[in-house]
């Protein structure tokens, strides 16, 4: 069944968002990664691919008669990137981590809404953009791979660039989970209360 227009207009919103709140991550990303020029190139590339998707699917809704939303970054947003910016703080395999959870998720976004019955000119732009999806996923994943598989010696010396770089207090970053720590409970104290 054809969608509305203004079921359209939300579902394009809704990736534009999906696609500013990357462009933030992948900024935050970057900040964290400097012992890797192909990563470093890789990432900027992405970040601009979803500058030009949010350009795209704006114009977009203006050519169907919508008005686009003004670009910033939503609650939904706001988390991931402090998610992010916590994983990246290890160094390029956590920000390669993060971005590789996020990418997951704004692929899994993309296929949903490319099985939506858009206009065709809507259709084409989400189609291209889940493409470049794929691709930067596909790109991050051979990234870790990359890193797994490099000699020790290569794996320390990137290391030592990173070395400087712990989460902040109260934050662990484990393999694939980011645990948020609680304030340590105190041992009830031992001596008899003064009187």
């Amino acid at each position: 069944m054809p969608m509305s227009d203004k079921e359209i207009f939300a579902k394009l919103i809704d990736l534009i968002q999906l696609d500013a709140d990357a462009v933030g991550l992948y900024t935050k990303a970057l900040e964290h990664i400097e012992d890797d020029p192909d990563v470093v190139a890789d990432l900027e590339s992405f970040r601009a691919d979803h500058e030009r998707h949010i350009e795209d699917l704006s114009q977009c809704v203006i050519d169907l008669g919508g008005e686009p939303p003004p670009v910033d970054r939503d609650l939904k947003g706001a988390l991931l990137e402090v998610v992010t910016a916590v994983r990246s703080a290890t160094g390029t395999k956590g920000a390669l981590k993060a971005m590789r959870s996020n990418e997951k998720l704004t692929n899994k976004t993309y296929e949903k809404a490319a099985e939506l019955e858009f206009p065709e000119a809507a259709a084409v732009i989400v189609a291209k953009n889940l493409l470049d999806e794929r691709r930067h996923l596909t790109m991050i994943e051979t990234h870790l791979d990359r890193m797994k598989e490099e000699p020790a010696e290569d794996q320390e010396r990137r290391a030592a660039g990173e070395a400087g770089e712990q989460p902040p207090e109260g934050v662990a970053v484990e393999e694939e989970v980011v645990v948020i720590e609680s304030e340590p409970e105190q041992p009830p104290s031992s001596s008899p209360p003064r009187t």
